[in-house]
């Protein structure tokens, strides 16, 4: 018999084999979904079209009466958690809906259940949800429920959630004659899921605010007005700690007075418009940093010991701005800078990375003993000490105004540029970075821009004589020195 026929006559019969399981197996599928929880082939079907509302503990021993509990604590997998005040429920309490569908394998088959017992002062509710290999629906949630025109909206209720892939509303939908809710505290922790914020959540009554994402999101679609425009996110009036792993952190506004806000971002996103804070204190790694206004002091420090690589972009800084490698001082540590306008200070301790900045108000203070770019313009009427020392890096500095006294800037083999108006009158001094520190910069390493030459040396170099508004620069370096006459349209 010819191979080719020998070969199609395999193919055929080995087709009509895999389309026999395939119907044996949709055969089995059919029997298990009109017997749920009957094994066939070591499967298991599952379903359900429960509504339940929690009365008692699983133990029957207490009764809960909802007024009366101060801390509540959710524990769950994949069902998503609402807290809301309107009418689809006439009662009062927890109402665990379970509508999850699918097949799972018998031997590794978990079914529904839920545990409500007290521990100590704190009622816990425990649910545990099916697994499977395949869900038609995972549709789970716990809702903890006030009821229209009910004097119950939990602003004693200290909230505690903790979820792996499910989802947390807090405020619930806007329909359904929403009313607001409040809470005297709240802790969610999740792994993949969302947290957000609904319209019907008044944060005003928290007295602590703890939100944690391991890979979701961080977010809210509650409406706040701010000056002219209409923004989302939330106003407390407490310390509130947010972080995630490798997730996102997105609000167009937060608000904390004059509490602190704690960030912690590994490796994943950090997007605000608005911030309002007495510190923005953040934890980091890497992770991107994208900020707007920042009404507070932005502080790194808290990274020291495990910054990388993070980006940071500020819009308006109106505190401080300070970062530091710590132990990764010695190479490691290499953040990317950007901030357009700061009107406090400036404190970098950091080897590598860059450093760019719009407009300085404040203080300067730069450090690096690797390759830190340095680029910042001074502004007009910034009097503060600044002092920018790199080893192997270029510095750009450029001044809107007059140049101030106590300005030092020194590097080994980097470039430095200095951009100064036609306003300004200064004294610079270069000189070789040396030990010594005694030899003055060759001039054939300085060039300098028409129009600022006014004695016969280039170094000391004198702009505009000296008077009482006159600053002074020190300047060391083993490369080359510009000073260059720019139009102040060109710097800003």
């Amino acid at each position: 018999m010819p191979q080719g026929q020998i070969r199609k006559g395999f193919f055929f019969y080995f087709g009509l084999f895999v389309l026999l399981l395939i119907s044996i197996f949709l055969i089995c599928l059919v029997i298990m979904m009109f017997n749920p929880g009957k094994t066939v082939l070591w499967m298991q079907y599952f379903t359900a079209n429960d509504d339940e509302l929690i009365e008692k503990t699983s133990d029957g021993s207490r009764t809960i009466d909802w007024s009366q509990v101060n801390s509540l604590e959710i524990n769950c997998s994949y069902a998503n958690v609402v807290v809301q005040k309107n009418n689809e429920y006439n009662l009062d309490g927890v109402h665990i809906v379970n509508n999850a569908k699918g097949f799972a394998v018998e031997s590794n088959a978990v079914h529904f259940d839920y545990n409500v017992y007290y521990e100590g002062s704190t009622l816990k509710i425990d649910v545990t949800e099916p697994t499977g290999f395949m869900f038609f629906s995972k549709d789970i949630r716990i809702i903890l429920h006030a009821s229209e025109n009910s004097s119950l909206n939990f602003s004693t209720l200290n909230l505690k959630i903790t979820t792996t892939s499910g989802n947390v509303e807090i405020g619930g939908t806007t329909a359904k004659a929403a009313e607001e809710i409040r809470l005297n505290s709240l802790d969610v922790s999740t792994g993949s899921g969302r947290i957000t914020f609904s319209q019907m959540f008044n944060t005003s009554s928290l007295t602590g605010l703890n939100l944690y994402t391991e890979e979701g999101k961080l977010l809210s679609t509650k409406n706040i007005n701010y000056g002219n425009e209409t923004v989302n996110g939330f106003v407390v009036n407490c310390d509130a700690t947010i972080g995630t792993d490798k997730g996102a952190i997105s609000y167009d506004y937060i608000n904390t007075g004059s509490h602190d806000i704690y960030a912690s971002c590994k490796s994943g996103t950090f997007a605000a418009d608005y911030i309002v804070a007495e510190n923005l204190k953040v934890t980091c790694v890497q992770g991107n940093y994208k900020f707007g206004n920042v009404m507070a002091n932005l502080d790194y420090t808290n990274s020291e010991d495990s910054l990388l690589a993070p980006n940071i972009v500020v819009d308006y800084l109106s505190g401080n701005f300070t970062i530091s490698g710590g132990d990764n001082f010695k190479g490691s540590a290499e953040p990317s800078v950007n901030i357009k306008k700061i009107d406090g200070e400036i404190s970098m301790l950091v080897d590598k990375g860059s450093i760019t900045v719009g407009e300085a108000n404040g203080a300067v203070d730069i450090n690096s003993e690797d390759n830190l770019n340095v680029d910042i313009i001074i502004g007009e009427n910034n009097g503060s000490a600044k002092r920018i020392i790199t080893q192997n890096s270029n510095v750009s500095i450029g001044f809107l105004g007059v140049v101030s006294n106590n300005t030092t800037i020194e590097t080994d083999r980097g470039n430095i540029v200095v951009n100064v108006t036609s306003v300004a009158n200064f004294t610079a001094n270069a000189w070789v970075n040396d030990l010594e520190g005694t030899t003055r910069l060759a001039d054939d390493k300085i060039s300098i821009s028409h129009g600022l030459i006014e004695g016969e040396t280039k170094n000391p170099l004198v702009v505009r004589g000296t008077s009482s508004t006159s600053g002074t620069l020190t300047i060391r370096t083993n490369s080359s020195l510009s000073y260059n006459l720019v139009a102040k349209e060109n710097l800003v």
